[in-house]
């Protein structure tokens, strides 16, 4: 179904979530990862009442991906191999590519994968907010 004129485009930004915790694969915090398990940073938005309370990162470092918020000093430490359950809090992902595994485990955890051909992360966080944001898997 496509988005044909405003009164349409209203609807599904009414279905946008105002309250939501998003995570976004990055290289640089700029630009959305090709992978998602290999990226080496995972920018976490919070998003409340449709503005921006908080943006914290993961970063991937061998074995380790300390947990750091941009705006507070404090760390925790989860595994490579559990990247997916250090965004378990988070309602959506907005990736470029995602192997099967992390793709089944976030969809049993009730987390929204959107598939997007965007590169950069503002841009896509924007889109998505103004329900914009194409899922090349759901798009018709």
């Amino acid at each position: 179904m496509s988005v044909t004129n405003k009164l349409d485009h209203k609807f599904f930004s009414d279905m946008i979530p105002k309250d939501v915790k998003i995570a976004i694969p990055t290289k640089d915090g700029k630009r959305i990862a090709t992978f998602f398990r290999s990226s080496p940073y995972y920018k976490i938005i919070k998003i409340k009442d449709g503005n921006i309370t908080k943006v914290s990162v993961i970063k991937n470092i061998s074995g380790k991906c300390p947990f750091s918020d941009l705006n507070d000093s404090s760390s925790n430490y989860c595994s490579m191999k559990n990247v997916v359950d250090c965004l378990n809090d988070c309602q959506v992902v907005i990736i470029r590519r995602i192997d099967h595994q992390s793709w089944d485990k976030l969809g049993h955890m009730g987390v929204e994968v959107i598939h997007t051909d965007e590169q950069e992360v503002d841009e896509s966080l924007e889109k998505y907010l103004e329900g914009n944001l194409i899922d090349r898997f759901n798009a018709q």
